[in-house]
């Protein structure tokens, strides 16, 4: 079944979810938008000595190399998910976080990869 780029990113965006929450994430907004960028998934890791924020960017990819995450994940990219958390943390977090941590989720078949902290 083809589905479109739109299609593919929502479905592992519901894919990461899932996955985050079986092992130990509070689900805290998805596609948070703002005029610097978006954010896929934004969640709290539970059970982690002191509270930990965790911005994730998920890639659905049928196939990928390193050369290719390096890619489409750049430092402009970088940069505009930083600012956009910041965003975030300034108007919509009550709680403060003792750690702030950037993760990547790339999706490919059924396949998950977890990279933490990886910018």
């Amino acid at each position: 079944m083809y589905m479109t780029t739109i299609e593919k990113g929502k479905f592992g965006e519901q894919k990461a979810e899932a996955y985050l929450v079986t092992i130990g994430y509070k689900i805290l907004t998805r596609n948070y938008r703002q005029k610097y960028g978006e954010i896929d998934i934004i969640a709290e890791e539970l059970g982690t000595a002191g509270s930990t924020i965790v911005f994730f960017e998920v890639k659905t990819w049928e196939n990928f190399t390193i050369l290719d995450l390096e890619y489409s994940i750049n430092y402009k990219k970088q940069y505009k998910i930083k600012k956009t958390s910041y965003n975030y943390l300034y108007t919509n977090v009550a709680k403060s976080y003792k750690y702030i941590r950037y993760d990547v989720i790339l999706i490919q078949n059924d396949t998950i990869h977890h990279i933490k902290g990886a910018f």
